[in-house]
């Protein structure tokens, strides 16, 4: 019912379940020496591992905990730890220098910055329970997040280390750093989805993703954002990509929040009579590049006050809309009806290597030419 402390220069197993109502402190001694700790325990206070590594197998340390939330001291584990209870997992600050698995059927938070050398795992069982990783973290391999229900809701900083993630939420996504962020596998996600980049010129590159609910983009410096959802619908919310736009999708791509791009923007449907919906009055500044395929592959794109440099291959209709000068930065070809609109001002449209097919419509405001 107190504290229980354990040392050994040999393995430390269990083979009955151990309960403790206070801390509990285990050591080995010699170096490359395991805790297998798998036994559904009961261990209440805080845990304290600590091992010895001569470099062959790292020292492991294994934790099944039951029903009983997990409370951890901070410690660095010269190997893989993994740890799983059906109750939370509060992590402080540990080092693992193996690989980290947590799994739990309730919340999974930290009170410090986690280091791992290896990949991380953290999978929350529980119906709509949430991870919550958000103290400047240095994971360092692939980081597979998996939650269940609608709203198991995962956030996750890591801090200056690049980052890449993959698994299936089932709920929403933050994610920050100030380094690169990359899919490392398939990324699901069945809510909204935010990513930032907070310091530098640092890219987000998401090439095999599956984002169902509306994608916020925050970036510094020059960074990139670039996005294929494979099959999957895209709906661009409030996004700032202070460098380069690249979205592709299979199905339909819409905005439901203004899309500011400060140099070059790209929407791309790869299926046939997909359309790209962008209605939002958004400020991208450089020159944006469409390509549709089939015959109803629309476009649709309103840039507000800001002109607009369009170029590339419509298999549909096109509709432009710009309170600012209208262009083909280059060749813009268009298979069906093609609207051009300016509704403020005296601003001109431009088209000089256009190859537009159907039914062309124009409509200006003040002394605008076309």
């Amino acid at each position: 019912t107190g504290a229980l402390s354990v040392t050994s220069g040999a393995v430390i197993t269990d083979s009955g379940v151990i309960t403790v109502g206070g801390a509990a402190t285990f050591v080995t001694d010699v170096n490359d020496i395991d805790i297998t700790l798998d036994s559904s325990n009961a261990i209440t206070g805080a845990l304290t591992f600590t091992t010895q590594t001569g470099g062959s197998n790292g020292a492991d340390i294994t934790l099944n905990n039951g029903s009983t939330a997990i409370s951890l001291a901070g410690f660095t584990t010269e190997g893989n730890l993994t740890l799983e209870t059906t109750n939370a997992i509060a992590l402080t600050g540990h080092t693992v220098r193996g690989n980290l698995s947590v799994t739990s059927a309730g919340a999974i938070t930290q009170s410090a910055a986690l280091t791992v050398s290896g990949n991380s795992s953290f999978t929350s069982t529980g119906t709509n329970t949430n991870i919550t990783l958000t103290q400047a973290n240095a994971f360092t391999g692939q980081v597979t997040l998996t939650t269940a229900g609608t709203s198991g809701d995962v956030s996750i900083d890591n801090g200056t280390t690049a980052l890449g993630i993959q698994g299936t939420i089932n709920g929403a996504l933050t994610v920050r750093n100030g380094q690169v962020i990359t899919d490392s596998g398939t990324l699901t996600v069945s809510g909204a989805s935010s990513f930032t980049i907070d310091t530098g010129s640092n890219h987000i590159t998401l090439g095999t993703a599956a984002l169902t609910g509306a994608i916020g983009v925050s970036t510094t410096g020059t960074s990139n954002f670039t996005l294929d959802n494979t099959t999957t619908a895209v709906n661009l919310g409030t996004v700032g990509v202070t460098g380069a736009l690249s979205v592709t999708s299979g199905e339909a791509i819409t905005d439901s929040g203004v899309i500011t791009v400060t140099t070059t923007s790209s929407f791309t449907t790869d299926v046939n009579n997909k359309a790209i919906n962008l209605g939002s009055a958004n400020a991208m500044s450089g020159n944006i590049t469409v390509s549709t395929l089939g015959t109803t592959g629309n476009v649709t794109i309103d840039n507000g006050t800001t002109a607009l440099g369009i170029q590339g291959t419509v298999n549909g209709a096109l509709v432009l809309t710009a309170g600012a000068a209208i262009t083909d930065s280059s060749t813009l070809t268009v298979s069906g009806a093609s609207d051009f609109t300016i509704d403020t001002g005296s601003n001109h449209i431009t088209l000089d290597t256009a190859a537009l097919t159907g039914a062309i419509g124009v409509s200006t405001t003040g002394t605008s030419n076309f």
